[in-house]
């Protein structure tokens, strides 16, 4: 993901200065470090995953079915993954190839409609996923030391709010 450096966010925002309001700019600043953050985040995610030979979206799927099978819902299909996860139905099916070739998933036909199949995580798949994850929450907890649990609960409700923005959007 490309995103701005400061360099250039700061000559573009001073470039359009006199058509933007002190909000506008603000704004924008806001925008750009917030998205330079999120693109760290996901680089520091991603170098650590790559010792395991593995991807956040792969990661991502193993933690939406292992939590599906302990709640024990309805299974899921691969549409309902890509909805899920926010991918189309192509991202998904090669997702799910790769899992299944490297014996973390299993497709099995649907219980109530032949049709379909539905995904399920394998006892591989699920030791995987408990030997990444506690060391994910110790990265997050390193990342997150230099703030309280006020200000991550502050943090949530701005998000949850550039969130709604978001939609507002679409």
């Amino acid at each position: 993901m490309f995103i701005f450096g400061d360099l250039a966010s700061d000559i573009l925002l001073k470039e359009m200065q006199h058509e933007l309001t002190e909000d506008d700019i603000s704004g924008a600043e806001t925008w750009l470090y917030l998205l330079k953050t999120a693109n760290d985040m996901y680089t520091s995610m991603g170098k650590y995953l790559a010792k395991f030979n593995f991807s956040q979206a792969k990661l991502f799927l193993l933690m939406i079915l292992y939590t599906n099978q302990q709640l024990r819902e309805e299974e899921l299909t691969p549409s309902e993954l890509a909805d899920r996860t926010n991918v189309t139905r192509g991202t998904i099916t090669g997702l799910l190839d790769g899992l299944e070739r490297e014996g973390y998933i299993q497709r099995r036909n649907h219980p109530y409609d032949r049709r379909k199949i539905t995904i399920y995580l394998t006892e591989s798949g699920r030791n995987l996923l408990l030997s990444i994850f506690p060391e994910q929450l110790l990265r997050i907890r390193t990342v997150l030391e230099e703030t309280t649990a006020e200000e991550r609960n502050i943090l949530i409700r701005l998000l949850g709010k550039i969130q709604t923005g978001i939609t507002r959007l679409e």
